[in-house]
């Protein structure tokens, strides 16, 4: 493997790319808020930073960025050494890599997040199906929080999939958008004790307002890989127990929070 070096590899595991998105804000953004996060860290000098992209049926910004047919006139998409993964790079020098994955609804109205794939799978099957064929197709499936969609009978299938797959094999998926105020899902505190992942993400909204959140919230674990191969390198640490990843968040507010789901619902009927 070719440019191996230890270094920390800071992670967003949850981005949608939408229409309404400025993409030199989009991707200047996410670069600021790595770049924060990593001075935080004090490893400013030494880090990588990722995100994991999670398009939705209708979408496909990966091939977009492939190909350069995007106006981000400030970056520059250039491939690396699998199918899975691009390098962005800016005029000034910086680069994020982009990981490509899907986000697939459920027959229960749950969603599987398949991190580091190209491959494709229906909406509308059961999530037990769903999250086998992820496996199979050696994505990293994530379960992620979404508002209440863990509470109730949904809650209770999540519980029952999580008994089913072991926590090597299945991960559950945080997002910035939880607010504080609903406090801890009981299912986070059984992966915690389990030894489960939890990836955080900023999970943005399709507003345009939403394009400062890439790589505000994340993972990151400081280990050697190959900036050439990315997707397969988070693939081996992600499943590998003794990999030692930590998470860095921040919960919604009140007001923001009310105001987004207000404007979720009116944007569903129009």
């Amino acid at each position: 493997m070719s440019h191996l070096s230890p270094t920390t590899f800071l992670c967003e595991a949850h981005f949608h790319i939408y229409d309404c998105f400025d993409l030199n804000l989009f991707f200047d953004s996410a670069w600021h808020n790595f770049y924060q996060q990593a001075q935080l860290l004090k490893t400013q000098n030494n880090f990588c930073a990722a995100l994991l992209l999670t398009e939705a049926k209708q979408d496909n910004w990966f091939l977009k960025l492939k190909e350069n047919n995007s106006p981000a006139g400030n970056w520059s998409f250039h491939e690396t050494n699998e199918q899975t993964s691009l390098s962005a790079q800016h005029t000034d020098g910086h680069e994020i890599l982009i990981i490509n994955g899907r986000q697939i609804v459920t027959a229960e109205n749950l969603e599987v997040l398949a991190l580091a794939t190209t491959e494709v799978l229906a909406d509308g099957q059961p999530i037990s199906k769903v999250v086998d064929w992820a496996i199979n197709k050696h994505a990293i499936p994530v379960i992620p929080w979404g508002f209440g969609k863990w509470w109730g009978s949904r809650g209770d299938i999540l519980s029952s999939i999580l008994n089913h797959f072991t926590a090597e094999k299945l991960f559950l998926g945080d997002n910035s958008g939880r607010p504080w105020f609903l406090g801890k899902p009981k299912h986070f505190d059984v992966a915690e004790s389990e030894k489960r992942r939890i990836l955080p993400g900023s999970d943005p909204l399709p507003f345009a307002s939403e394009a400062t959140r890439p790589g505000s919230v994340g993972f990151y674990f400081t280990e050697t890989f190959d900036k050439n191969a990315p997707a397969k390198c988070i693939r081996g640490h992600l499943k590998n127990p003794t990999t030692v990843i930590d998470n860095y968040m921040h919960r919604e507010q009140l007001l923001p929070f009310i105001k987004n789901q207000f404007a979720m619902q009116i944007k569903k009927r129009i």
